[in-house]
């Protein structure tokens, strides 16, 4: 699992950095928001971890990049900012957790932990609910407009996460439900 983190102080970074090699995670740092907003944009990463109070590029600006192009990973703000008005903007902004400074390290890194193994389990399990739910929506709609196969109206395979499937359902189990009602 790589880590992105974003902290311009070197004392905190480089306890942050030993903290998660320590635990088995690789770690790119970077010192400023423009290095961090190009890094986001060059490499994957399975995890942020940004700081507010940055040189270039405030970590709320990169924070708004980030997720303005669609990118999902987990964000865990580490900052020195306090304050409920800060704490609710970063969440708002999109960060997924929000830590005050002086950090302790093996809260920061449980965090992460369950930061990182929420949003795998959570990609996983909506490709799993999108086949179960395209699954059943065919079901509902062969029952209730007399279809044989689904396939019949255009859907390559049903149960493969397909978009021109689900648009297809969608589409059809619209017009079913306004006429069957």
């Amino acid at each position: 699992m790589r880590i992105l983190l974003v902290e311009d102080d070197p004392m905190i970074g480089e306890a942050v950095l030993v903290a998660l090699k320590d635990a088995a995670y690789a770690v790119d740092w970077v010192r400023d928001g423009a290095a961090a907003s190009n890094t986001l944009t060059l490499n994957e990463h399975q995890a942020l971890l940004l700081d507010l109070g940055l040189p270039s590029c405030d970590g709320l600006e990169v924070l708004r990049r980030l997720r303005a192009a669609g990118k999902v990973l987990p964000v865990v703000i580490i900052t020195a900012r306090d304050d409920v008005a800060s704490r609710v903007q970063g969440l708002d902004c999109g960060a997924d957790d929000y830590l005050v400074k002086p950090l302790d390290i093996r809260e920061l890194r449980g965090r992460v932990t369950r930061w990182i193994w929420i949003h795998s389990t959570n990609s996983r399990i909506s490709g799993t609910a999108m086949c179960r739910k395209t699954s059943s929506v065919k079901k509902r709609l062969e029952r209730l407009a007399g279809l044989r196969k689904l396939r019949a109206i255009g859907s390559p395979k049903i149960g493969k996460r397909s978009s021109s499937s689900v648009e297809v359902v969608a589409t059809y189990w619209a017009s079913v439900s306004q006429t069957s009602q």
